[in-house]
């Protein structure tokens, strides 16, 4: 009885692999190529995300911050 359990998990656990890997192969070939994507450009890409993510960041701080002087002195 539970061999057939564990046929039973083994035969789920393949089922499951193999529909995560068509899965990943469908997203993978619709994804569409990035420009300059390139190795050599892999660390230049990074660093500029990461500058345009903290000015994102740091404009969405200000704005938060100019609307609470805002409410406070609407306030007063």
């Amino acid at each position: 009885m539970r061999a057939l359990g564990l046929v039973g998990v083994l035969l789920a656990l393949l089922i499951v692999a193999w529909v995560a890997k068509d899965q990943l192969s469908v997203t993978q070939a619709h994804l569409p190529p990035v420009p300059g994507a390139g190795p050599a450009n892999a660390a230049a890409s990074v660093h500029d995300q990461a500058k345009q993510f903290e000015a994102q960041y740091k404009n969405a701080v200000d704005d938060a911050v100019k609307q609470n002087e805002k409410a406070l002195k609407a306030a007063q």
